[in-house]
């Protein structure tokens, strides 16, 4: 049984999780609640933890054998988890916005179904789908509650959790797009990698950051249960959501269009251009001081690219894709108003993405990306 040590593997994660998230919440949740989480919570973390596996992908691909109606189940399983979650928690999946999620949902699946869809050859095609997909799924108006558990302490919502698998499944089983990195694997080396980033990260900006009181300092927390769920909070809501898309698909995705292009300074050139200006524009455009900052941080890390690929340190298109995703990565955090912020987010989005190049792992990514946001927790530093 090939299949067997990845099942026991996915099966023991959802466990730990789920024992550990609802001796956490449970004070917080009467039986009702329980009996309605629960089996949501096992069954989505269950296709959380394989939807990506590669052993799985194989078999479901095996299955599915490019038909129209079996490559559909899915992505239908889980629209309907998610209206019947919204349903049993009093709310109503019929009504505004909600009306309009089946057919986002099901925009990746529908395009990558046909056998035409895998190979390859990156096309413009597939960012389309990817920019179509994520823009009105995070940006249109979700009224329904979805937390899971929706009382209490949650770790995440129905909602985003859905939003990963869909894609994950659309791009990796339907599309075959390799090294989404959606997947448990566990490397000595990898977590290495990950914390070392964390910790030349806090190393690079501690200065900058004293003086532009962009950093808070204080004393290290102790690491409580609380504390431990803050950081899977972080980890599942918020940084493994942005990674998946940021590094695992577009990252990713960029990365293979430059290489197979194999001209790389078009790409570089045209990126340092368009990204430079948005960043002049952030700087300006927010009366914070400082409006040179975004700039100057977008020039460092092109110019960091340019060397690294005339060097060949890697292949062909590797470090200029890494240099748009982080900057754009930054300019994404233009809401938070503060321009050393953005600036800094761009550099912290450099060591995320340099972790995603190193382990072709988004879930290390994660890692990285959360120690930065809980670093208060750990060594009494936070980037504020």
């Amino acid at each position: 049984m090939k299949l067997f040590p990845h099942l026991k593997k996915c099966i023991l994660a959802v466990l730990v999780l789920g024992i550990f998230v609802f001796m956490k919440t449970w004070n917080g949740l009467n039986m009702i609640d329980l009996i309605i989480s629960v089996p949501f919570f096992l069954v989505l973390y269950f296709f959380f933890f394989t939807v990506g596996d590669s052993s799985f992908t194989q078999k479901i691909q095996q299955k599915i054998d490019n038909q129209f109606s079996r490559a559909l189940v899915f992505p239908a399983l889980l629209i309907l988890l998610l209206y019947s979650y919204i349903l049993l928690n009093g709310g109503n999946p019929f009504k505004e916005s909600i009306l309009l999620l089946p057919s986002l949902l099901l925009i990746p699946t529908l395009v990558f179904v046909h056998p035409q869809s895998k190979n390859n050859n990156i096309t413009w095609l597939d960012f389309t789908v990817l920019i179509f997909y994520l823009v009105p799924l995070t940006l249109v108006h979700f009224p329904a509650k979805a937390d899971l558990p929706v009382h209490g302490g949650t770790l995440d919502s129905v909602y985003r959790i859905v939003m990963m698998l869909s894609i994950v499944y659309a791009f990796v089983v339907l599309r075959g797009l390799e090294n989404i990195g959606f997947e448990l694997a566990f490397k000595w080396r990898y977590l290495i990698i990950a914390v070392l980033s964390w910790l030349i990260f806090y190393g690079i900006i501690i200065l900058p950051g004293y003086f532009t009181q962009t950093l808070e300092f204080g004393k290290p927390k102790a690491l409580t249960i609380p504390a431990l769920y803050r950081f899977l909070t972080m980890f599942f809501h918020t940084a493994l959501f942005e990674e998946l898309f940021f590094r695992g698909l577009f990252q990713n995705l960029l990365q293979k269009k430059i290489f197979q292009s194999t001209r790389w300074q078009k790409y570089w050139t045209y990126g340092i251009i368009i990204l430079l200006f948005c960043s002049l524009w952030a700087g300006y455009s927010i009366k914070d001081g400082f409006q040179w900052f975004i700039a100057l941080m977008t020039l460092v890390l092109f110019i960091i690219a340019y060397l690294l690929e005339k060097n060949k340190k890697s292949d062909l298109g590797v470090y200029t894709a890494l240099a748009i995703t982080s900057v754009f990565f930054g300019l994404v955090h233009y809401h938070s108003g503060s321009i050393i912020y953005i600036g800094l987010a761009s550099l912290a989005g450099w060591f995320y993405g340099y972790v995603y190049i190193k382990t072709k792992n988004v879930f290390y990514a994660a890692l990285t990306h959360t120690l930065v946001n809980v670093a208060r927790e750990f060594i009494g530093i936070y980037l504020t």
